[in-house]
C-alpha cells in the first residue's frame, strides 16, 4: 500500500513539473537557511559546555557603587582569588587569567604575540587536554610554558617542542621559557582563547606590588571551581561579610560587591560586561532564528498557495477517486505522501545548498562552522522535514479531500474561500519581503552615515604599529622614523600614544568632591599626536618640549570635559578634585575617540599617564598595555610607502616585529557586528523576494489558465493587449499595496529600535519605505508579466476553441 501511494505521489509530481520545481526551489532554500542558522545558534548556545565541570565553574565580577554611579567589570583585583578561597569552603579552586601582548623570540625571529598568565590550577578547573606533557606539572615552574598546537607548528615546525625554549618579553626584560606542554587548539566555542600560557608567578615582573595588592585596580579575570550544587546566589550572599572583613573601618555597605556568573552564561549574557574575550548578543540568534523561520514559512506558503490554486484542477481527480470508493483518509494519505516526497527531495537539495554556501555564511557570521551529520544535526533535519510536511501539506490535503464528488462532477464546486486564503498568504509573503528590504535600505544608509560622518580627526593614510615598549622606548623609535620618513616626504607626521583610535582607552574614576564621583577617558600621547591626527585646539596650546613641566602636570581636555565640569576660562586651571595637581593647558575640539555607538564623553590627554592614574580611585585596563606608533603618510602609493616604512623600522627598532594596521580598518571593525547583521538581512531579503516571486510566478500561470475564456471574450469585444495586461496586473498591485501597509509600520518599529543603539544616527526617512514598496511592486509585476504578456498577445480564437 505504501509503495502504491509513493508511486502515485511521484507520478503526480512528475506531471506538474513547473509547480514541483517551484515548490522544491522554495522549500530547499528555506530548509538550507534553517540548517545554516541552526549551526550558528547551536554553536552560540554551546559555548563552554565542553568543560567536564562546566556547571561548577563561575567567573567573578566586581561591582563598585560610588555616589549612585556603578562601575561593573568582569576584570577583578589580583587579591580576590585568595580572599574567595579563604572565605568560601564551597570553592575548590580559584584561577586568575590575565592577557598580555608582547614580543616572543625564537631563532632570530620576533613576533608580537598575546600570552596569558594563569594560576597553576588552570588545567584542574578547565578542560583543555594536553596532547603532549603532563597537566599536573606543566605550569609548576615559573619558567614553564604551555603552547597550543598552532604555536607549536609556527615556532617548531615538525620538531618535538617539549623541552625546547623561546624567550618572552615581560615588561622590559626578556625571559627564557621551556615548553612543558602542548594543548590542542582552543575550541572556537570557548570564552577563553589562548595560544601561550605562562605561570601567574611571573606577574611581579609585569605589575608593581601596589597594583597586585590593590582592591580598586581590576586587571585579571577570576574563575572559580565550586563544589557540586553551589549556586551564584549562595556565593553572593556571603560577599558582604567578606568585603567587610577586608575593608575594616573603611567598609561602606553596598559600595563594593561581587557577582558570580556561570561560565556557560558568559558568551550570551549582555548584562555582564565583556572580559578578555568579546561576547555575543543573543539578539543576533533571535534575529537569525526569526529570519530562518520567515524564509521557511514563505516556502511553505508557496506550497500551500499553489496547492490551493490548483485545487480546481484536481477536483475531478478527487471526485472520480471518491466515486470509485476511495475514503477520505485514503485521499489524505495520498496528498500527504506527495508532500512527504516533495519535502524529502527538498531536504536533500537543501543539504547540498547548505554545504556549498557554508563558506560564505561563515564569512558573514564570523564563524568556522561545519555541516556534520551528528545526532543534533540529524534531529534538526528530521524536525525540518516534519514541520514542512505537516505545515505545507496538511491544509491542502484537507481542502482536496473534502470535495464532494457530486458537486465536482456537476461543475458546481466553489473555492472562493480558498482564493481568499491564497491572497492572504501572498500578502504575508510580500509583507515580509518588503519589510526586510526596508530594513536593508535603512542599515545601508546608516553604514554610509558612519563611514562619512566627520570624526574630528584624520583617518585616511594612517597606520598604527604596536611598539611593545614603554614611553621612552617608543619615543626613541618615533624620533628615528621621523628623521627618515618625514624628511624623505613619505610621511606627514609620526606620533605615538598609549592607545590608538578604534580601540579601548583608559576609563578613570575619581572624586571631584565628597559625594561627587566622576568618570573620564584617558590617553597618554606625545606632542605630535594632535598634528598627526589633525585634531583642532580651540583654546590654549599643545604640549611643548620647550616647557619641561608638560611631561609632569600638563593636561589637554576636550569640550565635553569642560562642559561636564562647568569650567569657565579653563586654561591654567587645575583638573577637578583629586586630579588637581595637574593643570589644563589646552582644550581640543570634540572628536570621536570611541565608536559612534557612544556619545563623546569627557577626555583627558596627558604625556605621563602615571601622574593621573596614581590619583584616581578606579582605572579600567581594557586598553592594551603598550604604545602605538601612528604614521600619517602623504597621499599616494601606500604600498611602496609601507615597504619603505618596514625598512626604516628595521633600522629604528632592530628585530622588533613591524605589524602595521590601517587606522580606518580598525575604526571600521567597531561596527563589524552591525555590518554582519546588515549583510544577513540583505541576503534574507533577497531570498524572501526570490521565493515569493517563484510562488507568484506559479500563481500567475494558474490564474491565466483559469481565465483563458474570459481573456478570449474580452479580446473579441475589443480589449487591447494593454487592457488585458492591466487586468492581470490588477490583483498583484493591490496585494502588494496591502503588503506595504502591513510591512511599513513593522519595519519602522524594528529599525527605530536598532538605531537606538547608535548615539549618532541618520533619521528614518519615508522615502526608504516607499522605495522598498516600489521594489516589491516592480518585482511582482515583472514576475507575473511573463504569463500576462503571453495571455494578452494570444489569439482569442485559440482561447475560445480550447473551451
Amino acid at each position: 500500500m505504501l509503495r502504491h501511494y509513493l508511486t502515485i505521489a511521484i507520478r503526480s509530481l512528475g506531471k506538474q513539473r513547473l509547480y514541483t520545481c517551484i515548490n522544491i526551489a522554495g522549500l530547499s532554500i528555506g530548509m538550507a537557511a534553517c540548517l545554516l542558522i541552526f549551526l550558528f545558534i547551536n554553536d552560540e548556545y554551546g559555548f563552554d559546555k565542553f568543560h567536564h565541570n562546566a556547571e561548577r565553574i563561575f567567573r567573578a565580577a566586581q561591582v563598585e557603587n560610588y555616589e549612585g554611579r556603578e562601575y561593573f567589570s568582569t576584570s577583578t583585583p589580583f587579591p580576590l582569588a585568595q580572599a574567595l578561597t579563604d572565605s568560601y569552603p564551597e570553592i575548590e579552586e580559584a584561577v586568575r587569567v590575565a592577557k598580555v601582548t608582547d614580543i616572543v623570540k625564537r631563532g632570530g625571529h620576533s613576533f608580537s604575540e598575546p600570552y596569558h598568565l594563569v594560576d597553576s590550577g588552570f588545567f584542574r578547573v578547565f578542560t583543555f587536554p594536553l596532547v603532549q606533557g603532563d597537566e599536573l606539572t606543566a605550569l609548576a615552574s615559573p619558567n614553564n610554558v604551555v603552547i597550543s598546537a598552532r604555536i607549536s607548528e609556527k615556532y617548531f615546525g615538525e620538531q618535538n617542542p617539549l623541552g625546547q625554549s623561546f624567550t618572552i618579553k615581560l615588561d622590559s626584560i626578556f625571559e627564557e621559557f621551556t615548553v612543558t606542554g602542548v594543548t590542542a587548539n582552543t575550541p572556537s566555542a570557548s570564552s577563553i582563547q589562548f595560544d601561550i600560557l605562562i605561570p601567574m608567578s611571573n606577574c611581579h615582573k609585569l605589575w608593581r606590588e601596589s597594583l597586585r595588592s590593590s582592591w580598586t585596580d581590576v586587571w585579571a579575570e577570576t574563575y572559580l571551581l565550586t563544589k557540586p550544587g553551589v549556586t551564584p546566589e549562595q556565593l553572593e550572599a556571603k560577599v558582604p561579610a567578606m568585603v567587610k572583613k577586608i575593608a575594616g573601618d573603611k567598609y561602606v555597605e553596598g559600595q563594593v560587591t561581587e557577582r558570580f556568573q556561570p561560565i556557560t552564561d558568559i558568551h550570551l549574557n549582555t548584562e555582564f560586561p565583556p572580559g578578555i574575550q568579546p561576547t555575543s548578543n543573543p539578539a543576533y540568534s533571535y534575529i537569525l532564528g526569526g529570519i530562518a523561520l520567515a524564509i521557511l514559512s514563505i516556502g511553505c506558503i508557496n506550497f500551500v498557495t499553489l496547492a490551493v490554486a490548483r485545487a480546481a484542477g484536481r477536483a475531478k481527480e478527487v471526485g472520480i477517486r471518491k466515486v470509485a470508493g476511495a475514503g477520505r483518509f485514503q485521499l489524505l494519505k495520498q496528498f500527504w505522501g506527495e508532500t512527504i516526497v516533495l519535502s524529502l527531495i527538498s531536504l536533500l537539495v537543501a543539504i547540498v545548498i547548505a554545504e556549498f554556501t557554508l563558506p560564505v555564511f561563515n564569512s558573514i557570521a564570523g564563524k568556522d562552522l561545519a555541516l556534520r551529520f551528528d545526532l543534533m544535526t540529524m534531529a534538526a533535519a528530521a524536525a525540518l522535514l516534519s514541520i514542512v510536511s505537516i505545515i505545507g501539506g496538511n491544509y491542502p490535503a484537507l481542502i482536496l479531500a473534502r470535495f464532494q464528488p457530486a458537486q465536482v462532477l456537476k461543475g458546481k464546486m466553489s473555492i472562493q474561500r480558498s482564493n481568499r486564503l491564497r491572497q492572504a498568504l501572498v500578502i504575508v509573503q510580500f509583507s515580509l519581503a518588503i519589510g526586510l528590504v526596508a530594513c536593508t535600505f535603512t542599515m545601508s544608509r546608516q553604514f554610509h552615515f558612519l563611514q562619512n560622518r566627520p570624526m574630528g580627526y584624520e583617518r585616511e593614510h594612517i597606520v598604527t604599529i604596536p611598539t611593545n615598549l614603554a614611553f621612552d622606548g617608543s619615543k626613541r623609535i618615533a624620533e628615528r622614523l621621523r628623521q627618515s620618513l618625514v624628511q624623505s616626504g613619505d610621511a606627514v607626521e609620526i606620533s605615538f600614544a598609549l592607545n590608538s583610535l578604534g580601540e579601548p582607552w583608559y576609563n578613570i574614576g575619581w572624586f571631584v568632591q565628597p559625594g561627587d564621583y566622576r568618570w573620564a577617558s584617558l590617553n597618554r600621547v606625545d606632542k605630535e599626536f594632535l598634528p598627526a591626527m589633525s585634531i583642532d585646539i580651540l583654546q590654549g596650546r599643545n604640549f611643548s618640549v620647550e616647557t619641561p613641566s608638560d611631561t609632569l602636570d600638563a593636561a589637554l581636555v576636550n569640550e565635553a570635559f569642560v562642559q561636564a565640569f562647568g569650567i569657565t576660562d579653563p586654561i591654567g586651571k587645575p583638573l577637578p578634585g583629586s586630579l588637581s595637581p595637574n593643570k589644563i593647558i589646552g582644550v581640543v575640539k570634540d572628536f570621536h575617540y570611541a565608536s559612534l555607538h557612544q556619545k563623546i564623553e569627557p577626555l583627558i590627554l596627558t604625556m605621563r599617564a602615571g601622574n593621573i592614574l596614581r590619583l584616581v580611585e578606579d582605572a579600567s585596563t581594557e586598553a592594551p598595555g603598550h604604545n602605538r606608533l601612528l604614521v600619517r603618510f602623504t597621499p599616494g602609493a601606500l604600498t611602496e610607502r609601507i615597504q619603505r616604512l618596514e625598512k626604516a623600522w628595521k633600522l629604528a627598532a632592530g628585530d622588533r616585529p613591524c605589524e602595521p594596521t590601517f587606522l580606518d580598518a580598525a575604526i571600521e571593525s567597531q561596527y563589524r557586528n552591525d555590518r554582519r547583521l546588515g549583510q544577513i538581512v540583505s541576503y534574507a531579503s533577497i531570498l524572501v523576494l526570490i521565493i515569493s516571486s517563484l510562488g507568484l510566478f506559479g500563481l500567475a500561470a494558474i490564474s491565466v489558465v483559469r481565465r483563458t475564456k474570459e481573456i478570449g471574450v474580452r479580446k473579441v469585444l475589443g480589449a487591447t493587449s494593454l487592457n488585458i495586461l492591466g487586468l492581470l496586473w490588477h490583483e498583484a498591485i493591490w496585494l502588494v499595496a496591502i503588503a506595504c501597509l502591513l510591512a511599513w509600520p513593522l519595519a519602522y518599529y524594528a529599525m527605530n529600535r536598532w538605531l537606538e543603539d547608535f548615539a549618532y544616527r541618520e533619521a528614518l526617512h519615508p522615502l526608504i519605505f516607499l522605495a522598498a514598496g516600489l521594489l516589491g511592486l516592480l518585482i511582482a509585476l515583472v514576475t507575473v508579466s511573463y504569463h500576462s504578456l503571453r495571455a494578452s498577445t494570444s489569439n482569442p480564437v485559440d482561447s475560445l476553441r480550447c473551451e
